[in-house]
C-alpha cells in the first residue's frame, strides 16, 4: 500500500498535527469532521448516507495565503507589481549598412523599425506603465573630431553636410518617436554621448528634456533620478565651463596607459555640481523614506559593464551608492551593446543589453517593482534579471525562491528551470536546518522539512 503523504506544515506544524489527528480517527471509524456553519456555507460534506442517490455538490474555499507553501504564497503576494517602468537603451539609427563592424553585428538601417515595434509594445501596455525610459544613443550621428585631440570637440568647425546629415537623421527618430509613443505616455530620456552630435541644446529641446540630469516622482514612494554622464568630459560640455575644467583636471592627473583603459574618450564622469545634487537627492529620499532608482547612459559601477565603458568616476559613484543602500537600489544604464550586470553591497547595477546589435530582432524590457524586490523582464536579447531590493536576513513575509545566498535568478520564463531553483533553495534550507542541534527541535522536528 502506497503511503501518505504528509501535507506541509504551516504556523509551527497546525496542519500537520491536525492531519495526524484526522487520520487517527479515520482508523477508529470516526467520520471526518464536518463544517455547517452558516457563516462558512463554502463548506458542504458529502452525505454520509450511502442509500443516498445523489450526494450534494460541494465547494472548496480558496486556500488563505498562509495555507500555501512559499512558492505559491510568492507567487500570489507578487501578482501585481507597485509599477512598472519600460526601457531600451542605444536604439542607434544611422543610414548605413546592417553588417559587420569590428567584432560585432550592428543594424544602424534596421533601428528605426525596432524603435517602432518597442514603442507600439509600450503603448499597448500604457496603462501598466508609469513612463519609459531611454537610456541614451537613440542614434549614431557623424563627427569631425580631431583624432589627435578626443578630449576636445569645436562644432563650429564641422562640415555642412555632416550637420545636415546629424539633423536629418536623428529628426527621423524624433518622427518615430511621435507616431509610436501615446502621448500620455511619458518618456524620460537621458544623454548619451552620441546623442551629443547634435549639439546638447538641440538635443534637449527636441526630446523634451528641461534639464541635464533631474528627478522624476514615482509611485508608491519611489524616485528615479535622471544623471548626465557625459558631463566632466571636456569632449561633450562647454568650454572653460566648471565641468570642462574639473574633466581636464582628472584627465591631468591620470597616466595614459590609464586613460588608454578606463578613460576613453566616448565616456564621461558626473563633475562635482552634479554630485552635490545627487546626494542632495538622495539624502532628501532618504528622509522622507522613499527608494532610488537611478539612470544613466554610462554604467555607473566597476564590473557592471566591460574596462573603459564605465563612468569614468565610477569608484567614487558607486562607494557612495553602496553607502546608501538602503536608499539607492537599483542602477540602469546602456552604453556598453554587450550589457552587464553586478550587485555591489545591496545594489544592483544593470547595462541594458543594445538594441542595435540584437542579433535577435530587438532588445528592450519592462523594470517591475515590488515590495521586496525587481523584476527585469527582458524582451529579446535584453537579459531579464531578478533582484531583491529588502535587506538580507530581514523577513519579508515571502520566500525569494531563486535568490540562494545572494545569486540573482535569471527570470527564464522556463517552468523546468524556475523548478530546479527551488528545489536548490529548498535543499539548501533542509541542509541548515539538519546540521543544526538536534536538540532544539521536538519530536515532530521533520515537519520542518521542506517537501517537494
Amino acid at each position: 500500500m502506497m503511503q501518505k503523504t504528509r501535507p506541509p506544515c504551516s504556523r509551527g506544524g497546525c496542519l500537520s498535527k491536525r492531519w495526524r489527528d484526522e487520520e487517527s480517527g479515520r482508523r477508529r471509524g470516526i467520520p471526518r469532521r464536518r463544517r455547517s456553519s452558516a457563516k462558512n456555507t463554502a463548506f458542504v460534506s458529502l452525505s454520509t448516507n450511502e442509500e443516498d442517490e445523489e450526494p450534494r455538490n460541494f465547494a472548496h474555499r480558496h486556500p488563505t495565503n498562509q495555507s500555501l507553501g512559499s512558492s505559491s504564497r510568492l507567487e500570489r503576494v507578487n501578482q501585481k507589481p507597485l509599477f512598472t517602468i519600460g526601457l531600451f537603451a542605444d536604439a542607434q539609427f544611422a543610414d548605413k549598412e546592417n553588417g559587420r563592424y569590428g567584432s560585432r553585428n550592428k543594424y544602424f538601417r534596421d533601428a528605426k523599425i525596432r524603435l517602432q515595434k518597442c514603442l507600439e509594445e509600450f503603448s499597448e501596455n500604457a496603462e501598466k506603465l508609469t513612463c519609459v525610459i531611454n537610456l541614451g544613443d537613440l542614434y549614431d550621428g557623424y563627427n569631425d573630431d580631431d583624432p589627435e585631440h578626443l578630449y576636445f570637440r569645436d562644432q563650429s568647425k564641422w562640415p555642412e553636410e555632416i550637420k545636415e546629415r546629424n539633423s536629418k537623421e536623428f529628426e527621423e527618430m524624433v518622427e518615430i518617436i511621435r507616431m509610436s509613443l501615446l502621448k500620455d505616455l511619458r518618456l524620460v530620456s537621458v544623454l548619451g554621448n552620441h546623442d551629443m552630435a547634435v549639439t546638447r541644446e538641440v538635443f534637449k529641446a527636441k526630446m523634451n528634456i528641461k534639464e541635464d540630469y533631474y528627478k522624476v516622482e514615482l509611485p508608491r514612494n519611489w524616485v528615479l533620478l535622471c544623471l548626465d554622464t557625459t558631463d566632466m568630459n571636456p569632449r561633450y560640455v562647454e568650454e572653460n565651463s566648471e565641468a570642462w575644467k574639473e574633466g581636464q583636471a582628472w584627465l591631468a592627473s591620470k597616466t595614459e596607459e590609464f586613460k588608454k583603459r578606463n578613460a576613453k574618450p566616448w565616456s564621461g564622469g558626473i563633475a562635482g555640481q552634479q554630485f552635490e545634487w545627487l546626494k542632495n537627492q538622495v539624502d532628501l529620499a532618504e528622509k522622507g523614506g522613499k527608494k532610488v532608482i537611478v539612470c544613466s547612459h554610462n554604467a555607473l559601477a566597476p564590473g557592471s559593464a566591460r574596462e573603459g565603458m564605465v563612468a569614468w568616476n565610477a569608484d567614487a559613484i558607486s562607494a557612495y551608492f553602496e553607502s546608501k543602500s538602503e536608499t539607492v537600489k537599483i542602477c540602469v544604464a546602456g552604453h556598453d551593446h554587450p550589457g552587464g550586470y553586478i550587485q555591489r553591497g545591496n545594489v544592483h547595477y544593470c547595462t541594458i543589453e543594445a538594441m542595435l546589435e540584437a542579433d535577435c530582432g530587438t532588445s528592450y524590457g519592462y523594470l517591475e517593482v515590488y515590495e521586496h524586490e525587481c523584476i527585469l523582464r527582458g524582451i529579446g536579447a535584453c537579459k531579464s534579471r531578478r533582484m531583491r531590493t529588502s535587506k538580507w536576513g530581514e523577513f519579508t513575509g515571502i520566500a525569494n525562491f531563486g535568490m540562494l545566498t545572494g545569486d540573482v535568478d535569471v527570470v527564464s520564463g522556463n517552468k523546468s528551470d524556475d523548478n530546479a531553483a527551488e528545489e536548490k533553495l529548498a535543499d539548501w534550507i533542509n541542509e541548515q536546518l539538519q546540521s543544526s542541534s538536534t536538540s532544539s527541535f521536538t519530536d515532530d522536528s521533520d515537519d520542518l522539512i521542506i517537501r517537494r
